[in-house]
C-alpha cells in the first residue's frame, strides 16, 4: 500500500497497565480477553481502528469473526516487536521517560491480535539493541514491557523479552563506559554483507575514518571496505514471519529525526558496524564538526584518548565530576547540554552529517531482503508493519535528552519511508533537508519506495494541517529545519 494511516486520539497520556481495551469487543470475546471499563483506553481503541483502515480482514469489522492478522501470520508463525528501548534514564528524570521510550500500550492490542489469529500457537519475542550503555532491563520495566509480559505470562502465554546486543558497555559512577561484556555468543547472530551495493560504499575511500561514539579509531571500519559492508544482524530478526517495527517519534541529533527508519538501528546487534559519522571537518571530507576549530578538535581528541585506558577513564570521571559541581552549577553534563546550545557542533550531531542515514538505508533493505541465512534475495522475506508511539513525542535534544511533547498521535503502514515521510509533515519540517527520508526515495539495487512522495496518500481522521505541529529541532538541525518548514499538499 502507498498509504500511511494516522489518528488522533483526545487525550495524550498511555493507560495504566496491563494496557486491557476499556471495551468489550466482539472479536475478542472467544479469548475471554476483560475489559477495564472504568478507565478509557485510547490507544488501544486506535491502534484497532487503524488496523481495519489498513484493510485488514475489514468484510469483518464490528462481528465476532473479525481478525485482522489471519492473513499475515499463521500458527506455529514467528513474530517479533521492535520498540524503541534506546535508553534507561533522562537528564530530568523519570518523568521525561514516557517520551523517549515505546510505551507497552502500543504493544497490548497488537500482540492481543496476533494471539487471535493463531489461537496462541506462536512465537512472540520483543527485542531491541539499546545504546551501548542501556540498561535493558531496566527500559522494559519503565516502558511497561515487563507489566506486559508479566501479564500475560499469568495468562499462560510466553511472551520473550530480548537484549539484541552481543556486547553491553557497564558505565562507571559519572556514566563513562568503564568496561564492556559479552552477553550473546557470536552464533546468535548471522552476518549480512551488502558488500559493495552498501550505501556507505560512495565514501568508501574515507572508511578509515567511519567512527561510533566511545568506540576507538578502527572499530568501525573493520566491518567496511570497498568489497565487505557487514552488519550483525539477531537470528531471531531474521527468522520472524512477522516483524513489527514500533518506533517512538522524536527528533535526532545526528538524523534529523528518529521514527521508523532509525529505529532499525536496534536490529544491529554490534555496534561497531555502525558508522554514526565520519572523522573530520567539511574540509577534509568528514562531518564530525559542523566548524571544526583547533580548539574542538583537541577539546574532543583528548577526551576520546583519555576513555580508551582505565588510568584514563579514572582521569576523566575527575574532570567530569569537577566540571558538575564547579561549572555546570550541579547538573550533569547531559542536562547542562540539554539546556546549553553549544558554540560548535561535534561527534556528527549536526544536519551536515552525511553518514549515519546510509547506515539506517542499509539496515532498512535488510529487514526487508534477507532471509532467515542472511543472504539478501531480490523479493521480500517478511511482513513488516510499522506502527508509531507518537502520544507523547520528542523535541529538542533527541533521541536521549529530548523534551516532552504530548502530541496524542499513532501513525501505521508497511513502508518505513512512507512513514517518515508523514511524519516530518507533521512535524512541519521540508522532508528534501532530511537525508534518511529524502535518501531513501532513491531506489539502489533494492527498492524501499514504489512512488514519488506527492503520490503517498496520509489517510487522517483529522485534516494534517489541524494535527501538525512544528517540532523544535536539536540544536545542531535549527537552522536547517526552520520553522518554516512545509507541510505539503493533503
Amino acid at each position: 500500500m502507498e498509504k500511511v494511516y494516522i489518528h488522533k486520539v483526545k487525550t495524550a497520556r498511555y493507560p495504566k497497565a496491563p494496557f486491557s481495551p476499556s471495551k468489550v469487543y466482539p472479536e475478542l470475546q472467544k479469548m475471554q480477553i476483560s475489559a477495564d471499563t472504568g478507565t478509557e483506553n485510547e490507544i488501544y481503541d486506535s491502534i484497532r481502528l487503524l488496523l481495519y483502515k489498513m484493510g485488514f480482514d475489514s468484510e469483518n469489522f464490528g462481528s465476532d469473526n473479525w481478525n485482522p492478522f489471519g492473513g499475515l501470520i499463521k500458527k506455529g508463525g514467528k513474530v517479533l516487536l521492535k520498540p524503541n528501548l534506546v535508553f534507561h534514564k533522562h537528564p530530568m528524570g523519570v518523568r521525561a521517560m514516557p517520551s523517549m521510550i515505546t510505551n507497552a500500550s502500543v504493544l497490548r492490542p497488537l500482540i492481543d491480535y496476533i494471539l487471535l489469529a493463531t489461537e496462541g500457537e506462536v512465537d512472540i519475542k520483543i527485542g531491541d539493541a539499546p545504546v551501548q550503555g542501556g540498561d535493558f532491563r531496566e527500559a522494559c520495566r519503565l516502558s511497561g514491557i515487563t507489566a506486559l509480559k508479566q501479564y500475560y505470562h499469568k495468562q499462560g502465554v510466553c511472551v520473550e523479552l530480548i537484549d539484541l546486543r552481543m556486547v553491553r558497555a557497564i558505565p562507571n559512577k559519572m556514566d563513562i563506559l568503564s568496561k564492556r561484556i559479552y552477553q550473546r555468543d557470536k552464533k546468535q547472530y548471522r552476518i549480512v554483507d551488502l558488500k559493495e551495493r552498501s550505501e556507505l560504499i560512495d565514501k568508501i575511500d574515507r572508511v578509515k575514518r567511519f567512527e561510533i561514539t566511545d568506540y576507538g579509531i578502527g572499530a568501525v571500519s573493520k566491518h567496511h571496505s570497498s568489497k565487505k559492508n557487514e552488519y550483525f544482524i539477531p537470528r531471531e530478526v531474521l527468522d520472524a514471519d512477522l516483524f513489527i517495527n514500533l518506533p517512538k517519534l522524536k527528533t535526532h541529533r545526528k538524523a534529523g529525526i528518529t521514527c521508523a527508519m532509525k529505529n532499525l538501528v536496534g536490529i544491529n546487534g554490534d555496534k561497531t558496524c555502525l558508522a554514526h559519522h565520519t572523522r573530520g571537518t567539511i574540509r577534509n571530507g568528514g562531518d564530525e564538526f559542523d566548524k571544526g576549530s583547533l580548539k574542538m578538535r583537541c577539546k574532543v581528541r583528548i577526551w576520546t584518548y583519555l576513555k580508551t585506558t582505565q588510568a584514563g577513564i579514572g582521569l576523566a570521571s575527575m574532570i567530569k565530576w569537577f566540571f558538575q559541581h564547579f561549572v555546570w552549577g550541579g547538573q550533569t553534563m547531559k542536562k547542562y547540554n540539554m539546556l546549553h546550545k553549544p558554540a560548535e557542533f561535534s561527534e556528527g550531531s549536526w544536519y551536515g552529517n552525511d553518514t549515519i542515514w546510509r547506515c539506517v538505508k542499509d539496515l532498512n533493505k535488510i529487514i526487508l531482503y534477507a532471509d532467515r541465512r542472511g543472504k539478501m534475495q531480490q523479493i521480500r522475506q517478511r511482513t513488516y508493519l510499522c506502527f508509531v508511539d507518537a502520544i507523547l513525542a520528542g523535541e529538542g535534544e533527541g533521541p536521549m535528552e529530548q523534551t516532552t511533547k504530548p502530541f496524542g498521535v499513532i501513525l501505521s503502514g508497511d513502508n518505513p519511508v512512507y512513514i517518515d515521510y508523514a511524519a516530518s509533515r507533521l512535524m512541519k519540517y521540508d522532508y528534501r533537508k532530511i537525508p534518511c527520508i529524502c535518501r531513501g526515495f532513491e531506489n539502489r539495487w533494492w527498492k524501499l519506495t514504489n512512488t514519488k512522495p506527492e503520490n503517498i496518500e496520509i489517510e487522517s481522521d483529522r485534516p494534517l494541517s489541524e494535527i501538525a505541529e512544528y517540532f523544535v529541532p536539536a540544536y545542531g538541525w535549527q537552522d536547517r529545519l526552520s520553522q518554516e518548514g512545509v507541510i505539503g499538499k493533503e
